[in-house]
């Protein structure tokens, strides 16, 4: 489990957050399943020189929306 925030549309995060999230209410939990164009694409996404999501893969979230400011 992660908290974390970010401006809608300002490509912080995936397109699938950007979409989704803009159609939540505070409270809701939704499942978002991305495919790689709505994720992390042909790159995927590494942290520490790790993969953590591999290029081309559709991933899945459960997502909570807590707050909007």
């Amino acid at each position: 489990k992660n908290t974390f925030s970010f401006r809608p549309n300002k490509g912080q995060v995936i397109k699938a957050f950007d979409l989704a999230i803009g159609t939540m209410q505070v409270g809701q939990t939704c499942s978002i399943l991305a495919r790689c164009d709505y994720a992390y694409g042909s790159k995927g996404l590494r942290m520490n020189g790790k993969v953590v999501v591999p290029p081309y893969a559709t991933v899945q979230y459960e997502v909570t929306l807590i707050e909007v400011k």
